[in-house]
């Protein structure tokens, strides 16, 4: 049959065109790349409309939160690898969770900002805290302070502090008291500086959510690519 090429080998009237099956195998595995590109679209659009709507990611950068979580190894004076979080932004800080903190225009942070910190609110308005001999009592609301019970601290504190938080003040400290800069030398901040609260399942589940984070990016920038790729050929 003129025109056509046989493999060889082929079964007589079974005729097999070499440029009709590679033609058609490549058209099968861009379809099917392209399949599998939509769905993970929809899901991460699914995704972002339901727990990014009220929530954001941090990026831990630096040593001030070890061990509860970690900030990745410096790189040119930048931090990469630390763990990915989500903090919600409608939750209610209360003592003794993860909040963000925009710490710009205090003591030894930035002037201007946004400047986010990751620190733990440890204490609020009306409450009584202060360390002496390297360890740290809390006062509730005006109530006779107690040694306050830290299973989270990395390293001793060496800073002596003694704060009555005021009305819309907060204390704020790092886990690892090494290292961290807050409220011990910098003061109190203000109610108003938490810009988000650190769930305890996003501080459970770290290690799942920077997997998924950091594939989800690469996936939506793969996805971008591939629209440019299109806009292109048309």
């Amino acid at each position: 049959m003129k025109g056509k090429r046989f493999i060889e080998g082929a079964p007589r009237g079974e005729p097999a065109l070499l440029g009709e099956k590679k033609s058609g195998l490549a058209a099968k595995v861009l379809t099917g790349i392209f399949g599998v590109l939509v769905v993970l679209l929809a899901f991460l659009l699914i995704f972002e409309a339901t727990v990014l709507s009220h929530c954001y990611l941090v990026n831990v950068e630096g040593d001030s939160m070890l061990n509860t979580l970690y900030g990745g190894e410096e790189v040119d004076g930048r931090y990469v690898g630390g763990d990915v979080l989500y903090a919600d932004r409608d939750l209610e800080a209360k003592r003794g969770d993860i909040v963000i903190v925009d710490a710009a225009g205090y003591k030894d942070f930035p002037k201007s900002g946004p400047y986010l910190i990751v620190k733990r609110l440890v204490a609020v308005a009306g409450d009584r805290i202060y360390c002496e001999d390297g360890v740290v009592y809390l006062g509730v609301g005006g109530e006779e302070p107690e040694v306050l019970e830290e299973s989270y601290v990395r390293g001793e504190n060496d800073i002596e502090f003694d704060y009555t938080l005021g009305e819309g003040e907060i204390f704020c400290m790092g886990d690892n008291r090494f290292v961290s800069k807050d409220s011990r030398s910098v003061g109190p901040f203000r109610e108003e500086d938490i810009l988000g609260v650190v769930p305890a399942w996003s501080v459970t589940f770290k290690g799942p959510i920077t997997v998924w984070e950091n594939f989800r990016l690469g996936v939506a920038s793969a996805v971008n690519g591939l629209v440019d790729w299109i806009k292109e050929l048309f």
